[in-house]
């Protein structure tokens, strides 16, 4: 049986800087075994990080909260802000004061907190969006910190917000990582099943469509309570874990995946 394996990027195939060397080498078992696997992330194309592209071969991407989707070199969908609107959210979010990242197909644009690496670039004004870096290709709006409700009630006009602990993230509407990831399975041959592996909120609607889901053993309890399986921590390689025993079959029997 071929499976479709979907994994999320932040706390499941790495921690930040930490990149499990385990993952690596399950990724390539199972391509090698015939298996598909594909990144299922929040972040925009653009602001995936390089140590990801330097560390993984993938079949295929979602990314942007389901906004885009591709299947080796063909993309089944894309789905971005028209710049007069991200100029309009823009120029709203510069007037209250509040830092964001604009996280775009080709570029990631950066107000009021500081450039990180050297692909994220400075956006000095609202106008351009519809100048300089109208090709941006703006996918989702990321917001440091908490929001104010005046703030969140603007954007949840306009996006689905999720406030997470550290920072919040507003995904273009009718936009998921369950549906981008039903893009891919239509794409496929009849016969793949789809795996989904996550631990935070926004894994929720991707875990929910997936035949077998997994939780990372450092999910959030929600994620716990909604998989059919948990595997390790993300330092832990539980990305690897999870793998290697569903390709054994060891899911079948077991709510809990281990690395025997």
């Amino acid at each position: 049986m071929p499976y479709a394996f979907f994994l999320d990027i932040d706390g499941t195939l790495i921690d930040y800087t930490f990149v499990p060397a385990e993952n690596r080498l399950a990724i390539a078992e199972a391509r090698a075994a015939g298996h598909l696997v594909l990144l299922n992330t929040g972040r925009g194309y653009r602001f995936i990080p390089d140590r990801v592209w330097q560390n993984f071969t993938f079949d295929g991407v979602v990314c942007g909260s389901g906004a885009y989707a591709s299947l080796s070199d063909r993309i089944l969908q894309s789905r971005t802000l028209p710049p007069k609107e991200a100029m309009a959210d823009a120029a709203y979010l510069l007037s209250k004061g509040q830092p964001f990242i604009l996280e775009g197909i080709n570029q990631v644009l950066v107000y009021g907190t500081d450039c990180r690496h050297d692909y994220w670039l400075p956006l000095r004004t609202p106008e351009e969006l519809i100048g300089k870096y109208a090709d941006a290709g703006v996918q989702k709006i990321n917001l440091p910190g908490q929001v104010s409700e005046e703030v969140a009630s603007y954007l949840r006009e306009r996006y689905f917000l999720l406030q997470h602990p550290t920072y919040a993230e507003a995904s273009i509407l009718g936009c998921d990582k369950g549906r981008g990831m039903q893009a891919v399975m239509d794409a496929l041959p009849d016969g793949f099943t789809s795996v989904a592996i996550g631990d935070s909120l926004n894994d929720l609607e991707m875990l929910e469509a997936a035949d077998i889901s997994v939780a990372m053993g450092n999910s959030v309890p929600e994620v716990k309570a909604l998989c059919t399986h948990e595997t390790a921590d993300v330092r832990d390689a539980g990305v690897a874990v999870a793998i290697r025993a569903i390709m054994a079959g060891r899911h079948l029997s077991e709510k809990v995946l281990k690395n025997l």
